[in-house]
C-alpha cells in the first residue's frame, strides 16, 4: 500500500496538469519531492554512454560542480541494474550508513547536498534509461519506507507517460518554429527574434546580410542585439525591454 491515496492522486494530477503548462521542459520534479517527501530529487539520463542530470532542491542551491561530481563518483550501471526489475531500492540495502558515511562520495558531494539517503527508480527508454534518485539527509536517520517505496514505482508508469508527451510536444514545436523560420527566411526586411532576454534566438538571411555588412551599426552576440554607438545603444535596450515587458507570458 503505498501513501495516501488522495496525496498520491493529487501528484499525479498535477504531474500531468504541467504538461500543457506555458514553458514546461519535463517532469516537475519539485511535485516529485513534496510526494515522497525528500530533500531534493536528481533526474538521470543515460544514452548512448553519455549521462545528463536535472535536479531540484527544497533548500539551498545545488552547485552544478557538486551535481556534475555525482555523475562520475555514482556508479549509475550498477544502479540500473539493481533496480531493472522496476522495483526502487534504498541505497542503504547495500551500503550501510556507516559506509556511507565514509565514503569520498559522501564527504565531497552527499553531505553538502544534505543527501546520504537515497531511493533509486530506473527505467527503460527507446534509447537508453531514466532514473531517479530521491534524496534524504543521512544525518536525519530518516530513510524510505515500504509504502513510499510502493509510490514511487506507482509513479514510475505515469512519469514514462509524461516524457513521452513531453518529447511529442518537442518535436511538434520544433517542427512549427522550423516552418516560421523558413516564412522569415523569405522576407526581405530584417527580422531579428530575441527571448525575454534580449538574447539572439533567430536572424533571418536578411537581417545576416544586414549585419554582414561593414557599416552596419549593428551587431549580434551572445549579449544580443546590440548597436555600436554607445547612445544609440541604449535606446535600443530600452526599446528592446519594453517590448519584452508588454510581450505576454
Amino acid at each position: 500500500m503505498g501513501l495516501e491515496s488522495t496525496a498520491l492522486a493529487d501528484a499525479v494530477r498535477r504531474l500531468y496538469a504541467e504538461v500543457a503548462a506555458p514553458g514546461a521542459g519535463g517532469i516537475d520534479l519539485n511535485v516529485l519531492r513534496e510526494c515522497i517527501g525528500a530533500e531534493h530529487v536528481v533526474m538521470t539520463s543515460m544514452h548512448d554512454g553519455d549521462t545528463e542530470w536535472r535536479a531540484c532542491t527544497q533548500f539551498g542551491h545545488v552547485e552544478e560542480r557538486e551535481l556534475g561530481q555525482w555523475l562520475t563518483m555514482a556508479d549509475h550501471e550498477s544502479l540500473v541494474r539493481l533496480t531493472a526489475s522496476g522495483l526502487p531500492v534504498r541505497t542503504s540495502t547495500f551500503l550501510s550508513r556507516r559506509a556511507m558515511a565514509s565514503t569520498e562520495l559522501y564527504q565531497e558531494v552527499l553531505r553538502p547536498l544534505n543527501g546520504g539517503l537515497a531511493a533509486v527508480s530506473y527505467w527503460r527508454e527507446h534509447d537508453g534509461w531514466r532514473g531517479l534518485s530521491y534524496c534524504r539527509s543521512l544525518e536525519s536517520g530518516h530513510d524510505f519506507r515500504e509504502d513510499e517505496l510502493a509510490s514511487i514505482q506507482a509513479l514510475v508508469p505515469h512519469l514514462r507517460t509524461i516524457e513521452q508527451l513531453h518529447a511529442q510536444l518537442r518535436q511538434r514545436t520544433r517542427a512549427s518554429v522550423d516552418a516560421a523560420h523558413d516564412m522569415l527566411n523569405l522576407a526581405p526586411q530584417a527580422v531579428v527574434l530575441l527571448d525575454a532576454a534580449g538574447r539572439v534566438v533567430f536572424l533571418n538571411r536578411s537581417a545576416s546580410a544586414l549585419l554582414a555588412q561593414p557599416g552596419c551599426g549593428l551587431r549580434a552576440d551572445r549579449e544580443g542585439l546590440r548597436a555600436r554607438d554607445g547612445a544609440e545603444d541604449r535606446r535600443l535596450q530600452q526599446a528592446v525591454r519594453l517590448a519584452a515587458e508588454l510581450a505576454p507570458e
